[in-house]
């Protein structure tokens, strides 16, 4: 009875000390010369001339889903 008490306090200790889970991200929207939106994860992938109009966005939904080396992110457009 010991052993399991044990190993349920070991579990139990594990899933509080975790980092939390955050279905929430953040994007950076940026458009070129050619009027094409794109979308990064991280500043430094933004040209260095267009960083000054980029845009931070938090996202929330399910989490990037990963195969491989492809990626899938769904999202919905809202507005222009």
């Amino acid at each position: 009875m010991n052993r399991r008490r044990g190993i349920f306090f070991i579990l139990l200790a594990a899933a509080l000390l975790r980092p939390p889970f955050s279905h929430a991200a953040e994007m950076i929207r940026w458009v070129d010369d050619q009027g094409v939106v794109h979308f990064t994860d991280a500043i430094q992938n933004v040209p260095e001339k267009f960083r000054s109009k980029a845009t931070r966005t938090k996202t929330a939904g399910p989490a990037p889903r990963v195969d491989g080396d492809k990626a899938s992110i769904m999202f919905q457009k809202r507005g222009e």
